[in-house]
């Protein structure tokens, strides 16, 4: 059974890292440790899934039933708000989504029945729903980490970040682009001393994230894609090589499963950098001078 925690709805931004309330700090921490029941879920089902009879796989499901079910009750996905955890409760749900499609496809041979409209009709197409639900659970789950790390002190963060002119935001996406083709460069096993390397680099990019969050807030951008440059190559280190990509960490995903989250995550930088310098191209026809 899923144990319950405190029964807080969402998680307010607090107006300073004081107000944050033990009740706000406990459901934070069980948030993160349904992310890593998730997690371990999650390769526990892709490593056996060719081995499972349909008892167990129905077993998986409930498990991956009850999390995305806690989450719908911590945090609705009808009250979306970036800065709660609801990327984590996404997470959840793409994971739950993955893991239906392929039970169904098990009991039902892919065969749509009145119980089961819009099941994957043959092999590729649930090869297909599994890979976009995989793609979309790491995907959120990048932001989970990044927006449950924040939330603490976010307003005085936010307040105390310095102005940024466009000369700056070009400087920031120059040192970023360089630090993700390099990072990009790498291959597992991962060189302790060379991630270490690329992360002291990406904290000192990160540290300009309140300010492109005011520079998109205050000039009207439309989006939020420019924080791709200080959020991805940071987390994309911590929270995914290294989290899942070394030999020694308990949670090293499968390689299939490890490659399609990192060419998703891969793919979302390379999409976000150009949909924001789309934006930044038009603000600066927009306000010449």
């Amino acid at each position: 059974m899923i144990e319950k925690c405190s029964s807080l709805l969402l998680l307010p931004l607090p107006a300073t890292a004081a107000e944050f309330s033990a009740e706000e700090r406990q459901l934070v921490a069980d948030i993160r440790r349904m992310m890593d029941k998730t997690t371990d879920l999650l390769i526990y089902a892709y490593t056996n899934e060719t081995k499972m009879n349909l008892a167990e796989m129905k077993r998986v499901y409930k498990e991956f039933d009850q999390i995305a079910d806690w989450f719908t009750e911590k945090i609705p996905y009808e009250r979306y708000e970036r800065r709660t955890g609801s990327f984590c409760h996404g997470a959840a749900n793409f994971a739950w989504d993955y893991w239906k499609d392929t039970t169904d496809y098990k009991e039902f041979n892919g065969t749509e029945t009145q119980k089961i409209i819009g099941m994957p009709r043959n092999y590729q197409e649930l090869k297909d729903r599994q890979k976009e639900s995989l793609e979309g659970h790491f995907n959120v789950f990048d932001q989970c980490a990044v927006h449950l790390d924040q939330v603490p002190t976010a307003r005085e963060d936010r307040e105390k970040a310095r102005s940024l002119t466009l000369h700056d935001i070009n400087k920031i996406r120059k040192s970023s682009t360089d630090l993700f083709r390099k990072i990009r460069s790498q291959t597992k096993p991962y060189d302790e001393r060379k991630m270490k390397e690329f992360m002291r680099d990406s904290d000192e990019i990160y540290k300009n994230y309140h300010s492109i969050y005011n520079f998109i807030y205050n000039k009207n951008l439309g989006g939020l894609s420019c924080l791709v440059y200080v959020d991805l190559p940071k987390y994309f280190i911590s929270h995914f090589l290294l989290a899942y990509g070394s030999p020694e960490s308990s949670k090293r995903l499968p390689d299939g499963l490890f490659n399609i989250g990192y060419n998703k995550l891969v793919n979302t930088y390379d999409e976000e950098t150009k949909f924001c310098d789309m934006q930044i191209e038009k603000y600066r026809k927009d306000n010449p001078q």
